[in-house]
């Protein structure tokens, strides 16, 4: 009954929006970045099975079947100017949902809805809902940017409070959780790693903040918030995409200078409180997690002629590497890829995604979306964070989105005037 009350509130939103898709793609959003996966069933009420999706999945759904439907809708001129990269992606996700449906995997048709199917839609919506509303992308982006700073402030309350505050009872379901002595917090995403890709692929958009004095509490949140998640590399990037935000800052030389001191000290107090001991402790131990890495580099490099053109189904890569002997998972979302879609179908979906970028060039304005498009196309690949239940396969997609929708801004207009002869435009003028 909630889940069927729910999609009846996915269809009302879709038809009221109809006219408003951008405000239906903040709302798709949202909800990814506010309700995390394993927390799906507080809405849908389904928390296993065939249908329990995340609730962003069957919103972003009705959402593109409304825009199909609707007249006006820009998504069928999107989708045929675009013919290559949609015939691309549609032979993807459709080799994925043949070879999950017959594969003895559980529960992959769930991930690869919530994971492929849903955010591959939710690219579609952007790019067609910023067709002709390419205001559009300072309202995406200043939502990313709101909602960044929300699970940042979630994760500091966590951090002070030493627990989860809300979901708790849902991530107490997750063996890491329950692990003794965690102390990693993760806002209102699925995992800590979660949470440090978030803010790291958003953090680049900052550069664009208008209001100087909005850019420093902003930085100041989202570094204390990223080493609260204890991410090594996450830490390493949020430092180098500081500095680039205050090399971009509109500000005068001197505000800059002082910027910058102003966060070199935090940092330094950073480092030396308790904030930081979980952080430094994974920096002098790794736990063998380079070791795990290289294990499943050496592992698929064995036996990827096994998974060269089909794989075994979404979810089949944790079985494979369980029964070849790996302690962990493939550690890689495109190696977790290739076993379960294929070699092929994964360099030809990770293949899309890097052609997206390489053609943003000089066509894309809006400050930090190319660094922040390429991180958010780079870090999922640093651990399985596509291969499991979270908000990073709509965030990627979003900001794939973003680069298309700037690329397609830009592009120049048809010159049919210049191509027609006199007698046409003689005639044309006549009428």
């Amino acid at each position: 009954m909630q889940l069927l009350a729910w999609l009846g509130l996915c269809a009302v939103l879709a038809y009221g929006l109809r006219r408003r898709p951008v405000v239906g793609v903040v709302l798709a959003i949202s909800v990814w970045l506010l309700v995390p996966a394993v927390a799906g069933g507080i809405v849908t009420g389904r928390d296993s099975g065939p249908l329990s999706f995340h609730p962003a999945t069957w919103l972003i759904m009705a959402l593109l079947a409304m825009q199909l439907l609707t007249d006006d809708s820009r998504l069928p001129k999107v989708l045929a100017r675009h013919i290559f990269l949609v015939l691309v992606l549609g032979l993807v996700v459709g080799v994925s949902v043949l070879t999950t449906r017959y594969s003895d995997t559980s529960g992959g048709m769930v991930l690869l809805f919530d994971q492929m199917v849903g955010p591959v839609g939710l690219f579609l919506l952007v790019v067609s809902a910023l067709d002709t509303r390419p205001e559009g992308i300072r309202v995406l982006r200043t939502t990313l940017l709101w909602l960044a700073t929300v699970a940042s402030a979630m994760t500091v309350a966590q951090w002070l409070a030493g627990g989860v505050l809300i979901y708790e009872s849902y991530f107490r379901t997750i063996w890491w959780f329950n692990h003794e002595g965690f102390d990693r917090w993760m806002g209102t995403t699925d995992h800590p790693l979660t949470l440090s890709l978030l803010l790291c692929v958003v953090t680049p958009l900052a550069a664009g903040i208008s209001r100087v004095w909005l850019q420093l509490p902003y930085l100041a949140l989202a570094g204390v918030a990223v080493v609260i998640t204890q991410s090594r590399s996450g830490l390493a990037i949020m430092a180098v995409l500081i500095v680039f935000v205050v090399a971009r800052s509109r500000a005068r030389t001197g505000v800059k200078v002082a910027f910058t001191l102003v966060l070199g000290i935090a940092g330094t107090v950073l480092a030396a409180s308790s904030v930081a001991t979980g952080v430094q402790s994974r920096i002098a131990d790794d736990s063998g997690s380079a070791e795990a890495r290289g294990a499943a580099v050496r592992f698929f490099a064995d036996r990827w002629e096994e998974f060269a053109v089909l794989g075994k189904g979404f979810t089949a890569s944790y079985r494979v590497g369980q029964v070849g002997g790996l302690g962990t998972s493939l550690e890689s979302s495109f190696l977790m890829y290739a076993v379960d879609i294929g070699l092929l179908f994964a360099v030809l979906y990770f293949g899309a995604q890097t052609i997206i970028l390489l053609r943003s060039g000089g066509r894309v304005q809006t400050p930090g979306l190319v660094l922040a498009g390429t991180l958010a196309l780079l870090l999922p690949h640093t651990y399985s964070a596509l291969a499991s239940g979270s908000a990073v396969g709509a965030l990627l997609w979003v900001f794939m989105g973003l680069l298309v929708a700037e690329q397609d801004a830009h592009r120049p207009a048809p010159a049919v005037a210049e191509e027609l002869e006199p007698e046409v435009l003689a005639v044309g003028t006549h009428w």
